[in-house]
């Protein structure tokens, strides 16, 4: 349960991190995040550096059980396979820009799910 907490700390400093900027500053993130996705250098890293985190997470916390740690390993085997797709077909990154990191869709679909992600985290890391 020790990896568990640490890891929810983790993510939901990430989580919440994030959103708050993309609350607080909406237009830089609007410009930058689409720069990002066009830069092919920064993918190629990102995914690698996904396989890696959800490797890492799978290995040490491969946990089906009947409460809020299987989100984490969920979280891990999705960053593993988003790592995978960005290498193995980079032009997915299209997906993204298009349609969650689209800057329409920034405040409406991706702040809200960071912040549940990044509460819902925060309270078993931190609280609980």
């Amino acid at each position: 349960m020790e990896i568990s907490i640490l890891i929810a700390k983790i993510l939901s400093l990430g989580y919440l991190s994030l959103a708050l900027g993309i609350l607080f500053n909406p237009s830089y993130y609007k410009n930058e995040l689409v720069k990002i996705l066009d830069n092919s250098a920064i993918l190629l890293y990102g995914g690698f550096l996904s396989i890696v985190l959800g490797l890492i997470v799978i290995n040490y916390h491969n946990s089906w059980n009947d409460d809020w740690t299987t989100v984490i390993t969920i979280v891990g085997y999705v960053a593993l396979v988003k790592g995978m797709v960005l290498l193995i077909a980079p032009g997915s990154a299209s997906f993204y820009k298009n349609n969650i990191f689209h800057p329409n869709n920034l405040l409406k679909v991706l702040v809200p799910m960071l912040l549940i992600l990044g509460l819902l985290f925060g309270y078993f890391g931190f609280i609980k």
